[in-house]
């Protein structure tokens, strides 16, 4: 499969997805508009998982009202995150649908190992 221009601007999350996804599936161009679209939707949410696990000011704040009470405060980080991975979800299941599974023989990659793995096993099993 051709790489997209797009790939080269993916994150590592969203390269993983893309090598996982073309070497399990065999996708026509409304599947890799899909597949794009996913990819860049998993950068977003591991971008949006790094800001979280590192930075409380960028989501988390307490304020103080002038009578001395406090006020904690908690951004929409975490429904966004939460938004996005249903989104990615989604797009998940759309893949699926419109994408071909790749026989065991084209798959390569880790996509379709057990099923490699029991090919192997029948195989080479002893005949009675």
């Amino acid at each position: 499969m051709a790489m997209r221009d797009s790939f080269v601007l993916l994150d590592s999350g969203g390269r993983r997805l893309w090598a996982e996804v073309t070497a399990s599936w065999e996708l026509d161009e409304a599947g890799l508009v899909v597949l794009e679209e996913a990819c860049r939707v998993k950068d977003r949410l591991d971008r949006m998982s790094a800001l979280m696990d590192r930075d409380d000011s960028a989501w988390l704040s307490v304020l103080t009202d002038a009578h001395g009470d406090y006020e904690l405060v908690i951004d929409s980080l975490f429904s966004e995150a939460r938004h996005y991975a249903n989104v990615l979800k989604g797009l998940i299941g759309e893949l699926r649908q419109l994408g071909k599974r790749r026989t065991v023989a084209d798959a390569g990659g880790f996509g379709d190992l057990a099923g490699r793995i029991a090919d192997r096993r029948a195989q080479t099993a002893p005949t009675s």
